[in-house]
């Protein structure tokens, strides 16, 4: 066939081998292959910050020299391979058993189905550069850009795991019933460990102070030996002209176990730990789903506030958050009795914590409680919505947070407690 112009048109190019095995790999490439990739190299960003701390500086200021930057890629490459291998394996075990089904298996496939779980790695550099002293004061929006991109992915990886777009799906070892409550109390027991070691870092770098920590121990140590509240710092002789706490008479007995500011630290630590489990029962009575229940413990042993309060020095006003939480606790369970001996804990704590504003403070909360729930039902009737979206919207996680506005309330109250003595 002849062109308008008279010529015959030139014969259509054939691709060739070459050319389509270029357009195979970018394809598998952009499929699969970059997230598989990243998911490879980041245990070896990650670990080279962390092992070597002095050169962090360097590294936020993007300003390693030739040496730095060959030991970087040399870390990457080597726990690279460890990452290679578990795609391989997950491979190897899809192929075999896709071969015993007679249907043929491809490594694209199972990288793919692989990246949709392990692809959380990835945040692993960005969690290492937090780790640097300072970088919240000195590039206040990278870190809070960094905290986000954080919180995203481990949001997908959760929502994923937790299948719930299809619960058919989710793993068997998600479904065991001891493992929820396992993991939990975990956290609980690693909060309680790591916050007690940073408070007893703090106090022996000389970071705490006479008021207040030094107040408590001497309140404790006159307590335990019989002169109730009897404070030194105070001007007339008694704390209870300041703030009535008589749950120190309660606590004296494990002060004397070792008669000195770093139990006070400890205790204060252990004590806070303790609202993981009404946390957990609340988020399983309501939410029916124990993973619920440990997602909002891990919220709060990351929440701030509470950081800000365990290691500044002590006080007997934190020690209310586990007794405030089991009082939420036991009026959404109908538990009277033991509402009424939580609430006497409480008013044992200090006077701050009144029947009126701790009635008020529960009586919030349940309409909280009743939006999750239904919440939840709107999710299990149209997961396609997105109603685990409106769950995290509603602040479902967050509803349940210990009081506290972190360290800078808390030296400002320290302040006014020294004008009133």
């Amino acid at each position: 066939m002849e062109a308008a112009d008279g010529g015959a048109r030139p014969p259509a190019r054939v691709p060739g081998r070459l050319d389509a095995l270029v357009e195979r790999v970018v394809a598998a490439f952009w499929s699969w292959g970059l997230v598989a990739l990243l998911v490879a190299v980041a245990p070896g960003l990650a670990s080279w910050p962390l092992a070597h701390p002095s050169d962090r500086d360097y590294i936020v200021e993007n300003d390693l020299d030739p040496a730095q930057r060959v030991a970087i890629l040399e870390t990457m490459l080597l726990l690279a391979v460890p990452m290679v291998l578990v795609y391989l394996g997950a491979h190897l075990v899809r192929a075999r058993r896709g071969g015993r089904a007679g249907g043929p298996v491809r490594l694209g496939d199972s990288v793919r189905l692989l990246n949709r779980f392990v692809f959380v790695v990835m945040a692993a550099p960005l969690l290492a550069v937090l780790s640097h002293r300072g970088i919240e004061e000195q590039h206040e929006f990278v870190t809070l850009t960094i905290i986000g991109i954080c919180t995203a992915t481990l949001g997908v990886f959760v929502y994923r795991v937790l299948g719930l777009r299809a619960p058919k799906t989710v793993p068997e070892l998600v479904r065991w019933r001891w493992l929820p409550p396992l993991v939990a109390m975990g956290l609980a027991v690693l909060y309680a460990a790591y916050s007690s070691h940073l408070a007893l870092l703090e106090h022996r770098n000389l970071d705490t102070h006479v008021y207040d920590l030094g107040i408590y121990d001497n309140l404790f140590w006159r307590t335990a030996n019989g002169d109730f509240l009897g404070c030194s710092y105070c001007k007339t002789g008694k704390h209870a002209s300041a703030h009535f706490d008589p749950i120190i008479a309660v606590l004296s007995p494990i002060y004397l176990l070792s008669p000195r500011a770093e139990t006070l630290l400890v205790l204060q630590s252990v004590w806070l730990s303790t609202a993981a489990a009404p946390l957990y029962l609340l988020a399983v009575r309501r939410l029916r789903n124990p993973w619920f229940g440990v997602l909002l413990v891990g919220t709060f042993v990351l929440y701030p506030a509470l950081h800000g309060v365990n290691l500044f020095d002590f006080h007997s006003l934190t020690l209310v958050v586990p007794s405030l939480v089991w009082a939420i606790y036991f009026v959404d369970t109908g538990a009277r009795r033991r509402y009424w001996l939580v609430l006497g804990l409480m008013l044992l704590t200090r006077e701050d914590g009144n029947i009126q504003r701790m009635r008020g403070r529960v009586a919030e909360a349940i309409p909280l409680l009743e939006r999750a729930t239904a919440d939840l039902d709107a999710m299990s009737a149209a997961p396609e919505e997105g109603a685990s979206a409106r769950l995290a919207g509603d602040g479902v996680v967050g509803g349940a947070r210990a009081p506290g506005r972190g360290r800078a309330a808390a030296r400002e109250g320290a302040r006014h407690l020294r004008r009133d003595r």
